[in-house]
């Protein structure tokens, strides 16, 4: 089931540990401020499969998103509990939002 799941962690020692152990596992590096996050090349690397950032990180980064995108890496925008939020995760290409509130953030 490795292909459904995703394992996701602040702290990239982590990460690398579970690659050690499971190289296929799909491993995400969450980010909630800027001196914990990898640059694109890092993050390929060290074959994470993607990145998630609190909107208030990557709002200051937006070319991130693209360049991660460009690399195959694919990119998680956290905590979207807003249709506001969830629509500038739509605008600005992330992969996947991560919310509370599926159903409200989405309602039109």
């Amino acid at each position: 089931m490795l292909d459904q799941m995703y394992m996701l962690s602040f702290d990239s020692v982590i990460l690398d540990e579970v690659l050690s152990q499971e190289p296929n596992m799909k491993v995400v590096l969450n980010s909630s401020n800027l001196h914990h996050s990898l640059t694109t090349d890092e993050v390929k690397a060290k074959g994470y499969h993607a990145v998630s950032y609190n909107i208030n990180v990557i709002l200051n980064h937006t070319e991130w998103i693209e360049q991660f995108r460009n690399h195959g890496i694919e990119t998680f925008l956290w905590m979207v509990n807003t249709p506001y939020t969830y629509n500038i995760g739509k605008e600005l290409g992330f992969t996947w939002v991560t919310t509370d509130f599926y159903d409200a953030i989405t309602a039109e």
